[in-house]
C-alpha cells in the first residue's frame, strides 16, 4: 500500500486520528488536575473558634451561643456550596467512569445530608458545651475541602488520562505502519522513527503513572484522612498524574510531528 493511501487511512480510521492529522489531538489532554496542597482550605478560623469555645466556655456564658453559632452555620453553607461545585464538575467530566461517578456522588450526597442534619443541631444548641463539639464536627467528620475536593478532581483526572493513553496506544501502530511504508519506498522520513520511539516511551510512562490512579483515591474515607493514610495517597496520585499529563502532551507533539513529516513527502 502506498504512503498516500496509508496516510489517508490513518486520517480516516477514526475521529481521534483525524484530530492527529489536523494537529489537535485530544483537546482534553489539558487536564484540570488540581494540586492537593493548593486545595481550598477549611475555614481557617473555625478550629480556633472551637478551641476558644472549649477553653472559655465557663467564662463566656450561654449568651455567646448567638454570636458563635452563625459562624458555624456559615461554615456549613460554604461546604454545601463546594459540594455543588464538585457535583457540577462531575456532571461535565465525560471520561469519568460510571462506577467512580456513582461512588463519588454517593459520598457527596451523604456528606450533604450529614451537614444538613448538623446544621439543625447547631441551630438547636443552647449552650457552648453543646455547640463546641458540633462545630468541630464540621471539620473533622466531613473533610469537604482537604479530602473530597482533591478526591473528585484526581479521580476525574485519572480516568481521563487512562482514556487518553488507550487512544494513543491504538494510534501507535498506524503511525509505525505509515513510517515503515515510506521507508520501504526509499523516502526520507527524517527523524520520524526517533519521534515514534519517543512517542512509545512517553505513552508507556503515562500509562504507568495513570494506571489505577483513580481507584487509589476514589475509595478514601474521612476516617482514612483523620487517621493520616489518605493525604499521602492524594499527594502521590497528584504527582503521578502531573507526570502523566506531561507525557501525554509530549506524545501528542511527537504524533503531530510524525504526521507532518509524512504529509510533507507528498
Amino acid at each position: 500500500m502506498s504512503t498516500p493511501r496509508l496516510l489517508s487511512r490513518l486520517g480516516a480510521i477514526s475521529p481521534m486520528r483525524r484530530r492527529i492529522a489536523a494537529g489537535a489531538l485530544v483537546g482534553s489532554l489539558a487536564l484540570a488536575i488540581p494540586s492537593v496542597a493548593g486545595a481550598a482550605a477549611p475555614q481557617p478560623d473555625l478550629r480556633t473558634t472551637v478551641s476558644s469555645i472549649k477553653a472559655t466556655a465557663s467564662s463566656l456564658g450561654n449568651s455567646a451561643v448567638s454570636s458563635i453559632a452563625p459562624r458555624c452555620e456559615s461554615a456549613i453553607t460554604n461546604r454545601q456550596t463546594q459540594i455543588d461545585v464538585l457535583d457540577n464538575r462531575m456532571a461535565v467530566a465525560k471520561w469519568l467512569s460510571a462506577s467512580h461517578r456513582s461512588t463519588l456522588s454517593g459520598d457527596l450526597s451523604s456528606a450533604s445530608s450529614g451537614l444538613t442534619t448538623l446544621n439543625g443541631q447547631i441551630q438547636a444548641a443552647t449552650t457552648l458545651q453543646q455547640l463546641g463539639p458540633l462545630c468541630r464536627d464540621i471539620v473533622d467528620n466531613f473533610r469537604i475541602y482537604v479530602l473530597r475536593t482533591p478526591q473528585v478532581h484526581l479521580t476525574i483526572g485519572g480516568d481521563a488520562e487512562t482514556s487518553v493513553v488507550a487512544k494513543l496506544q491504538a494510534i501507535g501502530p498506524k503511525l509505525d505502519a505509515a513510517i515503515k511504508a515510506a521507508q520501504a519506498k526509499g523516502e526520507d522520513v527524517a527523524n520520524a522513527p526517533s519521534l515514534y520511539s519517543d512517542f512509545n516511551a512517553k505513552v508507556a510512562d503515562a500509562a504507568s503513572n495513570s494506571d489505577g490512579a483513580a481507584d487509589k483515591v476514589v475509595g478514601l474515607t474521612v476516617a482514612d484522612y483523620n487517621g493520616g493514610s489518605a493525604k499521602p495517597v492524594l499527594q502521590t496520585t497528584y504527582q503521578n498524574l502531573v507526570r502523566g499529563h506531561g507525557d501525554l502532551i509530549a506524545a501528542r507533539q511527537d504524533a503531530q510531528q510524525i504526521v507532518q513529516i509524512l504529509q510533507s513527502l507528498h
